[in-house]
């Protein structure tokens, strides 16, 4: 359930860790860019498999803390929708892509936001059900939906605009 206490000040220790997850991601995304090949073998950790994660996972305790204060409109309209129009822009902008169509870690989060919040309103045990349910669902989804473990070449405006660097074998 929801925390009973409101939050009234910020907890600083929550807003740098997600400092930290945030501008890992950055430099992750940067290193593509700036580098030839391959980001560093540490980076790669930090910024894909401990960064991300923790962002998203905070995003969404951010949403248990608030949510006494804010309704479903507030975490749709003023964090899900918005979070997802700058993932849009910075496939269609940025990086040349189809919106909704990369692996940008916004469209979760912007997603998630607003589902936690409804997430929030069911009892434990049927939030366990879902959380195991989605876990069970996960192999299904991947095959019912064509997901591929790595990327293939997008088109944007009749041109290809990003294929892999590493083709998959």
């Amino acid at each position: 359930s929801a925390p009973s206490a409101v939050l009234t000040e910020r907890l600083k220790a929550l807003d740098s860790l997600r400092g930290f997850a945030i501008a890992s991601m950055v430099l992750l995304n940067l290193s593509a860019v700036l580098l030839s090949g391959l980001p560093p073998l540490p980076l790669r950790f930090v910024g894909s498999l401990a960064a991300a994660p923790v962002f998203v996972t905070l995003s969404d305790f951010m949403v248990a803390l608030t949510a006494s204060r804010h309704g479903f409109l507030y975490f749709l309209a003023n964090r899900g929708l918005w979070i997802l129009a700058v993932a849009a822009f910075v496939d269609l902008v940025v990086w040349r892509l189809y919106p909704f169509m990369s692996v940008e870690v916004l469209y979760l989060v912007g997603g998630s936001i607003p589902l936690a919040y409804l997430a929030l309103k069911l009892g434990r045990w049927q939030r366990l059900a879902l959380l195991v349910g989605l876990v069970a669902l996960a192999p299904l989804l991947r095959k019912l939906l064509g997901y591929s473990y790595f990327p293939v070449e997008f088109y944007l405006w009749g041109q290809q605009v990003w294929q892999p660097a590493i083709p998959p074998k």
